[in-house]
């Protein structure tokens, strides 16, 4: 009976922290009423894998507690909707479950969190771990420090298997981190997931950022939407330039086929969108940054949609 009631929901993708709480509490108050423990080692690898899936990353990794369990835990795979991992003083409270992706793409299920506290020290192992196993929808990663630990994690990044990333705004006010994410490291992570949102990229210089639309373009990697929230405003003309279009004030002059249209925001900076076959760019210009945005359209009906969208203002693109 236990096992048939371990069974249930094994369709569900993801377990909710209510679900955990109670697949635990349930087999805690099963096996204590007679006995005085209950020896999971005597169960099949199969039926394990599968209890492992009710619990968070952050008890999955407590479960390796001897020989078997790690073998186990190790190759079970899993998926997890969000994950963020964080860091933070240790005056603070442990965040164990938040709903912390509010803004596009991060849609708001409950998410994990893993928290690490600045004052102490880590080995990347359990990162790694992670990376090897866990399946993720959507992962943001805030952390600032600047030891190897954080470089080692950074690196992992392209290891995890993810749909959605975010960095952070911490990450990129730490000068080691911000050394990191040079065009080639930056182009690694674009193949890694199918949207990112990023702070800043002071050190990607115009050409990672035509490289990266080049590789949109020809299907040469899995990235479909990107967002940058400060770019620098004279190294997006460059890249600009580099598509061949021409940004004067806040006019657009190209000798290509694209077309550009105006959404006039109310208390704020105007919002550009610009379509060049089947990429748009938006753009917000903010003083010396610029917010860039740019997605893949993947079919006729998308584009369209787009260029429609209520509000947009179609513009003159004048020659070069």
């Amino acid at each position: 009976a236990r096992i048939a009631k371990l069974r249930e929901g094994s369709d569900k993708e993801s377990p909710t922290p209510a679900m955990r709480r109670s697949i635990r509490k349930r087999l805690h108050d099963e096996v204590t009423s007679d006995e005085d423990y209950f020896n999971i080692l005597g169960l099949p690898t199969e039926l394990i894998s599968h209890t492992l899936s009710f619990l968070s990353i952050e008890d999955r990794l407590r479960a390796r507690v001897n020989k078997r369990m790690n073998r186990i835990e190790s190759e079970s795979k899993y998926y997890v909707d969000e994950l963020m991992i964080r860091e933070q003083s240790i005056n603070y409270p442990r965040i164990r479950s938040w709903n912390f992706f509010g803004e596009y793409p991060f849609y708001g299920a409950s998410g994990q969190a893993i928290s690490f506290y600045a004052e102490r020290n880590y080995s990347s192992e359990c990162i790694r771990k992670i990376a090897s196993n866990a399946s993720i929808l959507s992962l943001e990663i805030d952390l600032a420090g600047s030891t190897e630990f954080h470089r080692e994690v950074f690196n992992l990044i392209k290891e995890f298997d993810i749909k959605h990333l975010k960095l952070g705004a911490k990450a990129f006010r730490t000068p080691m981190l911000k050394d990191m994410i040079v065009d080639t490291f930056f182009l690694d992570l674009t193949k890694s997931c199918y949207s990112m949102i990023v702070s800043d990229l002071e050190n990607v210089t115009e050409d990672g950022f035509h490289q990266m639309y080049k590789n949109m373009a020809n299907g040469s990697t899995k990235l479909r939407k990107f967002a940058a929230h400060s770019v620098n405003k004279d190294k997006f003309i460059a890249f600009l330039k580099l598509i061949g279009i021409t940004l004067r004030g806040r006019d657009f002059f190209s000798n290509r086929d694209i077309e550009a249209y105006l959404y006039p925001e109310k208390g704020s900076d105007d919002r550009f969108h610009i379509f060049d076959g089947s990429l748009e760019i938006v753009t917000y210009f903010k003083a010396n940054a610029i917010w860039y945005e740019l997605q893949l359209h993947e079919t006729d009906d998308e584009i369209e949609e787009a260029k429609n969208r209520e509000g947009l203002e179609r513009i003159d693109v004048g020659p070069v």
